[in-house]
């Protein structure tokens, strides 16, 4: 991997991580860097570990071995992403606590002998039970404290929108709320119109013909809960967009959306990502969608980086190994050469038109 820079926002070094029941891991030194306003597209098969490389990136895992480091873009030292603390490792922080707590008891109960027998017992219970509610807080999950000037957003298809997102909560809300603090609340529902017009959401009646504008559902308070699947999905995906990251991390971020949705989303996230300098790491199946805003690729498979990361063009075109030939082989095939095409030509098309 090429050595540190001070535009990298995210570094992973040899990353290893595997389930408790697996008998490998699912995934295996994978190193990699990721520079403000560039994307990592990460390319493989379903189970190839994407999905949990983006939870160790996240610090919702913590990995075996390895070591993931985030920094804000001008801020200072980076620092590791926030992981939760093992069951391990809470259990013997509070054995640690509550052996200290007996170490006392034995001090108070030969004290407390001379001042006779009920008085020693009422400072054993007493501490007893300090111990225990002690061990138990202790006990508790911790979290390291997050990097405080870094702005880290991720898009999931392990999410279900409709479980996700609470179905009372207006959709106005749902965008407005996730915005930056600098954005005034006058500003906010304009905001979050012009999130719905970009990612041309629409409402349909009965008939399937479509009405109303982003201020009229504003208006009648449109809930997410009036929703289809595909369109909840592009809320959601519109709402982490409006929190403006400055990270992203999306696993199958077109999940669930139609042609026109998704070459809309993609061009609000090139957009967002040219006018903030977002750095992306986009973990997907889909060949064209990686081909079209990876500025890198990589070709995951068992866990590991069998190809790259390395500039997408050259990696696709000039495949070295076997599987990632096989894989491109596959995704050229007339129909999926047709999707990618159609994708390619309304993607450029909403470019041009911009």
């Amino acid at each position: 991997m090429a050595a540190p820079s001070e535009a990298d926002v995210l570094r992973a070094e040899r990353l290893t991580f595997a389930y408790p029941r697996d008998a490998r891991p699912t995934v295996r030194d994978v190193s990699f860097s990721l520079a403000r306003g560039r994307t990592l597209a990460v390319l493989g098969y379903n189970e190839s570990g994407k999905t949990t490389l983006m939870k160790l990136v996240l610090g919702q895992l913590r990995p075996r071995s390895g070591a993931i480091e985030l920094r804000a873009p001008g801020g200072g030292a980076p620092a590791p992403a926030p992981v939760t603390a093992g069951a391990g490792a809470r259990a013997r922080v509070a054995t640690q606590w509550v052996r200290s707590i007996q170490t006392a008891l034995c001090g108070a109960a030969a004290s407390a002998a001379v001042l006779g027998a009920l008085v020693a017992a009422a400072v054993l219970l007493a501490l007893s039970a300090l111990a225990e509610l002690g061990g138990r807080l202790i006990a508790r999950p911790t979290r390291a404290a997050p990097v405080p000037t870094l702005r880290v957003g991720f898009i999931t298809s392990e999410d279900s929108p409709g479980s996700a997102l609470p179905p009372r909560t207006t959709i106005e809300r749902l965008l407005c709320e996730k915005m930056p603090d600098a954005v005034p609340s006058a500003e906010r529902s304009g905001r979050a119109a012009a999130y719905l017009r970009a990612g041309h959401f629409q409402m349909f009646d009965s008939n399937g013909k479509a009405w109303g504008s982003p201020e009229e559902y504003f208006r009648r308070k449109l809930t997410i809960g009036e929703l289809s699947g595909g369109q909840k999905h592009l809320i959601y995906v519109l709402r982490e967009l409006s929190a403006r990251p400055q990270l992203l991390v999306c696993d199958e971020l077109l999940c669930g959306l139609d042609l026109e949705r998704k070459t809309r989303v993609l061009r609000l996230l090139k957009h967002q990502q040219r006018e903030d300098g977002t750095a992306v790491l986009y973990l997907t199946v889909d060949f064209a969608s990686a081909r079209l805003v990876g500025d890198e690729l990589a070709f995951m498979k068992e866990g590991a980086f069998l190809e790259g990361p390395a500039p997408a063009a050259r990696l696709l075109d000039y495949p070295k190994t076997r599987d990632l030939k096989e894989y491109v082989d596959e995704s050229l095939r007339q129909e999926a050469m047709a999707r990618g095409q159609h994708l390619r030509a309304e993607f450029a098309r909403l470019e041009r038109d911009e």
